[in-house]
């Protein structure tokens, strides 16, 4: 595999002297390892990240037909199904949007599974990134049509709300806060957090994405913009990567992640599921629903996050794709991986999971983040479902169901307003 960090090195480009390492990655002076401790979700892929990801290993989709009120149309999308709240968490989200209720299931299940649960911190050293594309639009839509108001809307309706009631639930103490960044949203939160354990002002980072999109006016702006799929089988609409490929499918969903530095992990003996190498964000100014036909903003991004991960192409072992099932963005995409990595012999392989998620927007990042790690652990990249003729202008090598070495992986993302992001994952 080319061993440069792209096939044509740009004269800003570091030398691969400068740049290879062994892995793991020993660097004198390098900023302090961040690493993940505890993950939680909730989708139409599961309940949890297990059941997600069982869903994923038996190709099990759960998409259901949504017809809007106003012109008819039957469009597919995917509906979470949430576990039962305790009276406790009920009462805490009861005037609260949706996407406040995916939160708290995901981020309990992310709190229980980095060992916090009696563990001695500090509650001010603890922090809440959550990144929404969309954010509590539920409420504001039930608002906004209601003759009557609600007066706890004015502060349930909010962004800030959803980072705001997990300091409730969790009694923490440190910054809480929202951002947002179309659908690189997660990828931000995840920087951010990350920024702010290497800057040593925190132990720990609740980080999340979340978006509930399935709302009338939104399905409505999408189906507008002619990016939907449209499919008797809402099972079979999305199909990412495939010839006959027509559009992408909303979802709903939140992943929350447990991020803390390595020295506050190892000395309370937490669980390590990963290690964040890096997260390198940028915006390819002038777009507004698309990037760049050769893919250029994001074959800068990846080089960015491997220059800051100090490693070089040949130590990725898989890339985790947006993969929406849009005839532009795929194809973008796959010019973006031909053009960094060089022909499918010399690929990493490629594999996107919206198929069993839907396209859940802000929270994209942090899914592909967390399935990455869950191959990882089993050694397995599942087939590429509904890729059934990968399309012949998408130069790309799917997944078609690979053993996996340990090595790390890079999940790539891209958004309106020429936002991407490429993370840099180890297990």
């Amino acid at each position: 595999m080319n061993n440069a960090i792209f096939p044509e090195q740009a004269s800003s480009a570091h030398s691969d002297s400068e740049l290879v390492t062994r892995y793991p990655l020993p660097v004198t002076g390098a900023k302090p390892q961040s690493v993940i401790t505890g993950m939680g979700s909730v989708s139409a892929g599961g309940k949890n990240v297990e059941e997600l990801w069982q869903s994923t290993l038996q190709g099990r989709v759960k998409a259901e037909q949504y017809q809007l009120k106003k012109s008819g149309v039957v469009l597919p999308v995917y509906r979470a199904e949430l576990t039962e709240l305790s009276k406790k968490d009920q009462h805490l989200v009861r005037q609260a949007d949706r996407t406040a209720q995916l939160l708290l299931v995901a981020a309990r299940e992310a709190w229980e599974g980095a060992q916090l649960t009696g563990s001695t911190y500090a509650s001010d050293r603890i922090g809440i990134i959550i990144g929404s594309s969309r954010g509590p639009m539920m409420l504001q839509e039930e608002q906004i049509s209601s003759l009557k108001k609600k007066p706890s809307a004015a502060v349930y309706s909010t962004s800030s709300s959803m980072a705001g009631l997990l300091a409730s639930a969790f009694s923490i103490e440190g910054p809480s806060f929202t951002v947002a960044s179309t659908c690189t949203s997660g990828a931000t939160a995840l920087a951010m957090g990350q920024q702010l354990l290497q800057s040593g002002a925190l132990d720990l980072v609740l980080v999340g994405g979340v978006d509930a999109p399935l709302t009338e006016s939104l399905l409505e702006q999408y189906h507008a913009a002619g990016v939907l799929a449209e499919c008797q089988n809402p099972s079979m609409a999305l199909r990412p990567f495939d010839r006959d490929r027509s559009g992408t499918v909303l979802g709903e969903g939140a992943v929350v992640v447990m991020l803390e530095s390595e020295r506050f992990a190892l000395q309370r003996n937490a669980p390590i599921v990963g290690k964040l190498h890096a997260v390198a964000l940028q915006s390819h100014p002038g777009r507004r629903a698309s990037l760049d036909p050769q893919g250029k903003a994001l074959q800068h991004v990846v080089k960015r996050s491997l220059e800051q991960s100090l490693l070089t192409l040949d130590r990725i072992g898989v890339v985790h794709l947006h993969g929406t099932g849009t005839k532009q963005n795929d194809l973008i995409e796959s010019c973006a991986m031909s053009s960094i990595f060089g022909t499918c012999a010399q690929q990493p392989i490629s594999w996107a999971n919206k198929t069993i998620t839907g396209h859940v927007l802000g929270a994209s990042p942090l899914f592909q983040l967390i399935l990455a790690l869950k191959t990882m652990q089993h050694g397995w990249v599942p087939p590429l479902l509904h890729c059934d003729q990968l399309d012949p202008a998408c130069p790309i090598l799917i997944s078609r169901g690979e053993a996996l070495a340990a090595a790390p992986a890079i999940c790539i993302n891209s958004g309106f307003w020429g936002n991407v992001s490429s993370i840099v994952i180890s297990p």
